[in-house]
């Protein structure tokens, strides 16, 4: 304040949470354990001065979210109004960073992803902002490459961080820590020196940085060259040596064999190089490189293969190979099934560490299951990056270290770390829709592609690569769905507050005509394939939800207990619903990329019938109807695809664009509803009309499904993960289909399957 005494010492104490249990008493103090030897304190002592005084640290800065201060010589009202807090970072403007979605989970969770990739973007990318670390390794720096290059404009930084691992290397090998200080070893384990290809395969993907590739690919090489003599001498690529391995899956979940996750590094390193020797066109150093990856990979296979799976069969297992591409024909299907499975015996949660997590959604992708990868998104239970958001007891800003922070002791503990952060890259490119081709650097071929999960309504992005691509879409009418945690209340004073949960048919659906589905308490599952969890359950959650929503366009519903009641007193609960519109779906997008840039533009059909398709760029055209594409000079093609009825364009970017190129995708109806009912043993049927085909399956559960309605029914307490799965690979795209209900088809499951229960669409798009 004016007039201070000169001489008065004030002093700032900064934490990251609040003292409460375990760690001790919650009295309002802060917890500082966790910085270890990090003071994480500013003495400022004020001098003779006349009017206001600025001070702050110039020499260091501190990872914190909350401040004690001593010896302040105001009033608190004073204090708040005279204390501002700083997020210092490298200064990098957003990139796609900032896209969003109508999901509040989603947008809150892309926000915390954003907030520890600035807390650790200074000048080298550092591990953690807060305790006696704040280090640059290499893990961390790798795994979160695609995310931070997606998010913000990274081509300073990561060109500053290959020349800061080029400057580290000695004899072929980078250290775990760049720059090498402190901890860390020396040569890095290979799923920590993986960063260095990483980092420069993201400058060559996304940028089309070509100049960045031939400076570094030969130091880059020099790494793989070191770990393929370490696989020889360990006697094959399986024994490996590694270090930390799958870091820190949730507890109670085990660490996979470092030797597995070394020998996925050095194949994922290998596979890198590839790729930039090819965008190069260095031809035979490709060629070279693709018969070691020919061989790495037979080696993986004969290393790691244990009958029909890899390994224990979990999930980091799993994905590895599924995200390389490299399972066997043979073997593929037998794979997906057991991730399926697994994924559904743990509640659709993860058990993965930092490698498997960042391999587990493009696995997932890889088998479209991108329902169940918004699922692992929108989870607000433990462990998952909406409990970190969501829970009671110290609710997330950034990302944290550990799955299970709030329970753990002060030795590795941050509240503000990015290795987990890889989730973010995906969510833009599979769930968003924007992405650049496979195999294409820089942009100039781009995927977009709409409304992939009926989970979502909307989403939208923009970013500068380096001229701006936009994509954004919504989704009207037919099913619509959404998820909200409880939100703060007298009954639950320690949780966020969170807004109402927003339901809508969009301009182009009508109006709520039917409340599917709606749990208040601790209901499971995704949008179609919903479950009620008895023990936690407000029975006539559907009934106020119904006073809401029906006959509305949309409609805003209210999370707290204190309004809805408690029906598990102690639990964090959530509210899900699944409504029907009284208009079909339809689709409406619109997309503005440059001039030279060529785009694949795909709209899944959900079995609509008659689907039609409009164009406007200037002037509207119908570009799709009859089954038949009508070509303009922006669009050039377009296909349907039988087996996943889903329309693709291909559009072109024409001089003095300077305006969206806008679809609308509309139809007649959604497609009729087909059902299948077979008792555990027996093989059943389905048909379509004649003329029209498998599009869609609605819902599958062999076990013990609850058919009381058989058009809505619900996941029972046995439920085969596989179930829709298997089903797709069965029916989609034919008239007719016999499908099985066994443990050949299913697997194993000894929970008391009783029968298979099938919802399944037809369309006569394509006929």
């Amino acid at each position: 304040p004016e007039n201070t005494k000169a001489g008065t010492m004030v002093e700032l104490h900064h934490a990251e949470i609040p003292l409460h249990e375990p760690y001790g008493p919650k009295n309002g103090s802060l917890y500082f354990k966790n910085l270890r030897s990090a003071k994480a304190t500013d003495m400022f002592t004020t001098a003779p001065a006349k009017g206001k005084a600025a001070v702050q640290p110039k020499f260091t800065y501190h990872g914190f979210r909350y401040v004690r201060v001593i010896g302040y010589p105001g009033s608190l009202t004073q204090l708040k109004a005279n204390i501002k807090k700083l997020h210092f970072h490298t200064d990098l403007p957003l990139n796609a960073g900032g896209w969003k979605t109508n999901s509040y989970i989603l947008n809150t969770i892309q926000q915390h992803l954003l907030n520890s990739h600035a807390s650790n973007m200074m000048t080298i990318i550092t591990d953690c902002d807060q305790r006696d670390e704040r280090l640059g390794w290499m893990g961390d720096a790798g795994l979160s490459s695609d995310a931070m290059v997606l998010n913000y404009q990274t081509l300073s930084l990561h060109t500053n961080e290959l020349l800061l691992m080029r400057a580290e290397q000695s004899n072929g090998t980078v250290p775990d820590v760049v720059p090498y200080y402190r901890y860390g070893n020396r040569p890095a384990d290979p799923a920590w020196g993986l960063a260095f290809p990483q980092v420069l395969w993201t400058m060559v993907h996304y940028y089309g940085d070509l100049e960045l590739g031939k400076t570094f690919f030969d130091a880059c090489n020099d790494w793989l060259t070191y770990l393929t003599m370490r696989a020889e001498k360990a006697g094959g690529l399986p024994k490996i040596y590694g270090y930390y391995g799958d870091w820190v899956p949730p507890p109670p979940a085990k660490k996979i064999s470092v030797h597995y996750t070394s020998a996925f590094a050095t194949i994922w390193i290998a596979e890198k190089l590839y790729d930039i020797a090819q965008a190069l066109g260095e031809n035979s150093k490709a060629q070279a490189l693709k018969r070691l990856l020919d061989n790495f990979t037979d080696q993986f296979n004969k290393g790691f293969v244990k009958g029909t799976t890899y390994m224990d069969g979990g999930q980091t297992a799993l994905v590895l190979p599924m995200s390389l591409g490299i399972v066997p024909t043979s073997m593929q299907s037998d794979v997906a099934k057991q991730l399926l499975d697994d994924l559904n015996n743990h509640g659709v949660h993860t058990t993965s560490g930092i490698i498997g997590v960042k391999s587990l959604f493009p696995a997932l992708s890889s088998i479209r299951r991108w329902d169940l990868g918004l699922q692992l998104c929108l989870q607000t239970d433990y462990p998952s990056w909406g409990w970190e958001a969501f829970n009671p007891y110290e609710p997330a800003t950034g990302v944290w270290e550990l799955w299970d922070a709030w329970t753990k002791g002060p030795g590795m503990n941050s509240r503000n770390h990015h290795m987990f952060s890889s989730v973010s890259a995906w969510m833009l490119t599979d769930l968003v829709g924007l992405s650049t081709k496979p195999g294409v650097n820089g942009y100039k071929e781009v995927s977009l592609t709409a409304a992939r999960v009926l989970g979502l309504q909307s989403a939208g992005a923009s970013m500068v690569v380096p001229k701006e691509i936009s994509w954004n879409w919504q989704r009207h009418g037919g099913i619509q769905c959404g998820k909200q945690p409880e939100g703060q209340s007298a009954h639950s004073p320690d949780l966020p507050v969170v807004p109402e949960l927003e339901i809508t048919c969009g301009d182009f659906g009508g109006v709520i005509q039917n409340v599917m589905f709606a749990s208040y308490g601790q209901p499971t599952g995704h949008c179609g394939m919903f479950k009620v969890d008895d023990s936690c359950n407000l029975k006539n959650s559907k009934s106020v939800v119904e006073k809401y929503c029906l006959n509305k366009k949309s409609c805003s519903i209210p999370t707290q207990s204190s309004i809805w009641g408690d029906p598990c007193f102690g639990k964090v609960k959530r509210l899900y619903v699944q409504v029907q519109c009284s208009e079909p779906l339809s689709i409406r997008a619109e997309t503005l990329f440059p001039v030279g840039t060529t785009a694949d533009i795909t709209f899944p059909l959900w079995a609509l019938k008659d689907p039609k398709v409009t164009f406007t760029y200037k002037t509207t055209s119908t570009i799709w109807d009859n089954n038949t594409f009508h070509p303009t000079k922006e669009i050039t093609s377009g296909t349907y695809n039988k087996m996943y009825d889903e329309l693709k364009f291909v559009g072109q970017g024409v001089v003095g664009n300077h305006r969206p190129y806008e679809f609308a995708v509309t139809g007649s109806a959604t497609g009729d509803n087909v059902v299948l009912t077979v008792p555990h043993g027996e093989i059943g049927t389905m048909s379509c009309p004649e003329g029209h085909h498998f599009a869609h399956i609605r819902f599958a559960s062999y076990g013990n499904p609850d058919t009381t309605d058989e058009l809505l029914p619900t996941v029972g307490s046995c439920h085969a993960g596989n179930s829709v799965y298997s089903v797709e690979q069965l029916c989609l795209g034919e008239t007719q289909c016999q499908v099985p209900a066994t443990a050949e088809v299913f697997g194993e499951h000894e929970c008391g399957v009783e029968q298979l229960h099938v919802v399944a669409a037809c369309t006569n798009a394509g006929q």
